[in-house]
């Protein structure tokens, strides 16, 4: 068919909570243009999945972000604070002009806050992510906790033809700690 097509849930919302609404998507026939939409006027995110930017974003949502997961897959995130009464919202993955076009969808999340986190599985209900703990992680005679220390212990999977990376950094590549394991397996940079 043709026209607007989304999938889509329901979701208590609070007004004048912030939320960021994300979701994984793989373009597989025709498609460039996918949306996150609050149905009921509340706002819409729309992303240009092709060149991988965000085109624009309405209503309740304040900023948006694409991320290239390097294997087809990309995470659209959108950030709002609600502004219209406290209730249930209906929340909307798609395509505003739907003709034959397919794609993949997985880990679709809303959450309080202004930025997407990972992944939280979740079956039914509402999750919360668990503290995370560093268990055997030296202590202050062995690294000096007052700058800043890395330590990683890792066997690293090398796939032959791409090298693997571990990295810290602020969403750039100016400000970043990397480590890459070449894809031949023999040097570690």
């Amino acid at each position: 068919g043709t026209g607007t097509s989304y999938v889509y849930d329901e979701i208590s919302l609070t007004n004048g909570n912030t939320y960021t609404i994300s979701i994984f998507v793989k373009p597989i026939i025709n498609i460039s243009s996918f949306a996150i939409n609050v149905f009921g006027g509340v706002g819409t995110a729309d992303f240009d999945l092709f060149n991988k930017t965000v085109n624009s974003t309405t209503g309740d949502f304040t900023s948006a972000k694409i991320e290239d997961y390097a294997n087809g897959w990309l995470r659209c995130s959108a950030v709002m604070t609600l502004s219209s009464s406290t209730g249930t919202k209906n929340i909307g993955y798609g395509l505003f002009d739907f003709n034959g076009d397919q794609f993949y969808l997985w880990g679709a999340q809303v959450e309080e806050g202004d930025y997407p986190t990972s992944y939280i599985k979740t079956e039914d209900g509402i999750a919360t992510r668990n503290q995370d703990f560093c268990t055997d992680g030296g202590d202050a005679d062995l690294f000096n906790i007052t700058e800043g220390t890395f330590f990683v212990d890792v066997t690293p999977y090398v796939y032959p033809s791409a090298n693997t990376y571990i990295s810290l950094n602020d969403g750039g590549s100016s400000d970043r700690f990397v480590f890459i394991f070449q894809s031949y397996g023999t040097a570690v940079r």
